[in-house]
């Protein structure tokens, strides 16, 4: 696990180095300009919906929800959800501010305000959904793989959705699900530690 962790931290300091010098910029926009050509409604409609799932106003009433189920549960073991929830809005916005990147010139099929990296959804579907997958295989449930497959595909799905809807660029959701294994590997680090779960 820890090999992992640090071979997506040096890979998100790459996609950082090379968003920051503009390394990537004629590869991200030609990924771009190929998804907004690209297009149809069918795809639209269903990348809109993805895109809505892992949005903040959608999260946070699933996470809320999430969190009273866990008081009146006392299913205290599921609080890694809503912390990773917390935290991919924490340390995104903070990461977001301070590389100020703006996002794709190409049209824009759904409206965003925040800058462009990385990309919150991306990094929001790894820690919430990840979150999910953890837990579904530490205590063996049922259909465990095919949970996490239809889990890592939906993910897969949502970075997917934000180039073709046309607000962010490959490296923004690439280095939206870097941020978010490594974020989601200190979080289970540390729930593990002091043993919550």
């Amino acid at each position: 696990m820890k090999k992992f962790f640090y071979l997506f931290v040096l890979l998100f300091f790459v996609d950082l180095i090379m968003v920051m010098t503009g390394f990537s910029s004629n590869f991200d926009n030609a990924i771009s300009l190929f998804f907004s050509v690209h297009n149809n409604v069918t795809f639209t409609n269903t990348f809109k919906i993805i895109s809505f799932i892992c949005s903040p106003k959608f999260m946070i009433v699933l996470n809320v929800l999430l969190f009273i189920f866990i008081i009146l549960k006392k299913k205290y073991k599921l609080l890694i959800i809503v912390l990773s929830s917390i935290s991919s809005v924490i340390i995104n916005n903070l990461v977001k501010i301070i590389v100020r990147r703006e996002r794709p010139d190409y049209l824009r099929m759904v409206m965003e305000k925040s800058y462009s990296f990385p990309s919150g959804h991306a990094m929001i579907s790894v820690l919430f959904f990840g979150s999910i997958i953890y837990l579904v295989n530490k205590y063996n449930l049922k259909y465990k793989k095919l949970i996490t497959f239809s889990l890592s595909t939906f993910v897969l799905l949502v970075g997917i959705s934000r180039i073709y809807l046309g607000v962010h660029y490959l490296t923004d959701v690439v280095g939206g699900y870097l941020l978010g294994f490594i974020v989601l590997f200190l979080i289970i680090h540390l729930f593990e530690r002091k043993k919550f779960v």
